[in-house]
């Protein structure tokens, strides 16, 4: 699809017509598009492992194998988030990271356009050198 560069995730679904078995509730629709940027949308009661509210929510997962698969996926996907195009609950998956900060960041990053660099993570409220220091490994631009 042909989007604009100001089109929200929710203008770019307008579009495609998604699915009736889609789940949109996982979905931040008003996301920002980015240039390459894949957009997982998952069928009505799939359990995405990078969403971890849906394992907290899911009625068959015991607590035990919801803390164990936290700890699983934390230590074998070393992989980065991307301030740039992480969703709320990405963003709180880094230990240091709650609600508040969460909803921090994003605005900031709505406000002022993609961070340029991790340390710009300072200039969002809530977050000081101190915080920054423990948190900017989990972190990309």
């Amino acid at each position: 699809y042909k989007m604009k560069r100001t089109d929200r995730v929710k203008q770019l679904l307008d579009k495609a017509q998604v699915l009736d078995n889609a789940d949109l509730s996982t979905i931040n629709l008003a996301e920002k598009l980015l240039d390459q940027k894949v957009i997982y949308i998952p069928k009505k009661g799939e359990i995405v492992a990078a969403n971890t509210n849906s394992l907290r929510n899911s009625n068959d997962l015991r607590q035990g194998q919801t803390l164990a698969l936290k700890t699983e996926l934390n230590d074998s996907q070393q992989e980065k988030i991307n301030l740039n195009s992480a969703s709320e609950t990405q963003l709180q998956s880094v230990d240091g990271i709650g609600p508040t900060k969460a909803k921090a960041i994003i605005e900031y990053r709505e406000q002022h356009g993609n961070f340029a660099s991790v340390e710009q993570l300072k200039e969002v409220k809530g977050i000081g050198t101190k915080t920054l220091e423990r948190i900017s490994d989990f972190f990309v631009v």
